[in-house]
């Protein structure tokens, strides 16, 4: 527990200090996981003294915080470029695709975080509110892009939008798993594209 006051960076050394700790402590959560970490390894591998993490954070479910923000924030750039072409006239399945890909990827390089953060938000309530707040934007991002096009059925499309992230998420999750070969690992990819591509198409009465 921190008996210090935290501090807010301002000047650049400060901000690189901080930044540098959220980092190092991302890197040993995806290593060693959230309850294998203590803070006087945070510093080690920061190169910082404990007493500058403790000025920077009130303890490691602060750091915590600031850890998933990060992991959330490489989520949404790596999302960020499927987002910006669902305009560009490509078709709806390229586009669905593109996003399993990306998220696919997404598990891939942090299948270690993803799976302790999921894991954590089960458990921490202001995990889970971060977890949901990206969501939420996400998928209002994807509303406001997708209500013009003649491809989708507008329909239930916030449900369906919903659904089919969800369907993604999981379906992604089961494909990085050790025990599938490439090739059921592309025909997963290809069901579920499929699935959400009929789904967001399909007229519900």
């Amino acid at each position: 527990m921190a008996t210090t006051e935290i501090r807010v960076p301002k000047q650049e050394r400060a901000v690189k200090k901080r930044d540098a700790i959220i980092r190092a402590s991302y890197e040993l959560f995806c290593r060693k996981g959230y309850y294998q970490t203590n803070t006087a390894q945070i510093a080690k591998e920061a190169g910082v003294s404990t007493g500058i993490v403790y000025s920077y954070f009130q303890d490691k479910e602060d750091i915590l915080l600031q850890v998933v923000r990060l992991y959330l924030a490489e989520l949404k750039e790596a999302l960020d470029s499927v987002l910006s072409g669902v305009d560009s006239g490509r078709g709806l399945s390229y586009m669905v695709e593109a996003c399993y890909e990306r998220l696919y990827a997404s598990h891939t390089m942090r299948a270690e975080a993803h799976d302790e953060f999921w894991a954590m938000a089960l458990r921490k309530e202001a995990i889970k509110e971060l977890f949901k707040a990206f969501e939420t934007e996400l998928l209002q991002e994807l509303y406001r892009k997708l209500a013009c096009r003649q491809d989708v059925s507008q329909t239930l499309l916030r449900e369906k939008l919903r659904l089919s992230y969800h369907i993604l998420e999981c379906s992604c999750h089961d494909a990085i798993s050790p025990d599938l070969s490439k090739a059921e690992r592309e025909t997963l990819k290809q069901l579920t594209v499929s699935a959400v591509v009929d789904l967001l198409e399909r007229k519900i009465n």
